[in-house]
């Protein structure tokens, strides 16, 4: 999975340089690359997918996300945020049972400005992830990471860090970091490890990009009445539009392709399932508020 998004870079700076001569302000007062929402509700479609075990998989996913300002004083900016979700799992003929996984996590976001020029953030996550049959220490998970953002120029920022989350399937520590390109107002190019994205807003109420992104899971399940591991690991490469519709409301429709899947279930050295699955389409509509 990780090589491909290696090649998925590099794809991108190619695409950055051939497009650079192609960049335009757009007039005196160019539109910007929109902010964080305040609040979002998503739902996300995966279609079936045959499993290499057998039988076939699909997936239904609704979110609902919501951001509190608690700190919004230069140089420290420090916000809360519920992210709740609901992934229902269809393993269709794949030897176990459908599964409805549920994530309920508070999350806090840090900013820190104070040593100009270099910009520090910092994330933590703490929640529950799991079927919600019977509530224990092993739904609980807390994760995070940090990271230290320079600016070259106007243009140009550099960021590195750590974070600590379950994006690959595993709960495990990753670097992350890369290039920031803004060459244009209304063009932004995010050529970093391990979620590249372009993105574009001709004017002030349209946004489009095209992004990858590694998307994994994990879970405490009951199966068999017994406490079990669910892990998902996918990779997405995709694609979306935005638009204000009124005021700071905004939808966005997106989609694109998951790969390098795999789904597995484990208790000790019980494994009802540890299997790939074939890639399949995802779509999904969002309503935001800016």
């Amino acid at each position: 999975m990780k090589k491909h998004i290696l090649l998925f870079i590099l794809g991108m700076i190619l695409l950055s340089m051939a497009t650079y001569g192609q960049l335009h302000y757009g007039g005196d007062e160019p539109a910007q690359v929109p902010d964080m929402p305040y609040a979002a509700a998503s739902y996300l479609y995966d279609a079936p997918a045959d499993v290499a075990s057998g039988g076939k998989v699909s997936m239904h996913e609704v979110r609902l996300q919501r951001l509190w300002p608690l700190i919004w004083d230069d140089p420290l900016l420090l916000t809360a945020s519920a992210d709740l979700r609901w992934t229902r799992l269809n393993l269709d003929d794949a030897g176990v049972e459908d599964f409805n996984l549920y994530t309920i996590a508070g999350v806090f976001d840090l900013i820190y400005e104070g040593l100009y020029p270099w910009i520090f953030e910092a994330n933590l996550k703490a929640g529950l992830y799991s079927e919600l049959e019977e509530i224990d220490g092993d739904d609980a998970r807390i994760r995070g990471g940090f990271r230290a953002r320079y600016p070259v120029n106007s243009a140009i920022s550099l960021n590195a860090g750590l974070v600590y989350n379950e994006a690959f399937g595993d709960d495990e520590w990753y670097p992350v970091g890369g290039v920031v390109w803004t060459p244009a107002p209304e063009w932004e190019f995010r050529v970093q490890y391990p979620d590249p994205r372009i993105s574009f807003a001709p004017t002030r109420n349209l946004l489009a990009y095209i992004e990858a992104a590694p998307s994994g899971g994990n879970w405490t399940t009951f199966y068999q009445k017994q406490e079990y591991g669910l892990r998902m690991e996918s990779m997405r490469y995709g694609g979306g539009v935005e638009c204000a519709v009124s005021g700071d409301f905004w939808v966005r429709l997106f989609g694109g392709i998951n790969t390098d899947r795999r789904f597995h279930m484990w208790k000790g050295s019980d494994v009802p399932l540890d299997s790939k699955a074939d890639d399949s389409f995802y779509a999904g509509l969002a309503l935001i508020l800016r």
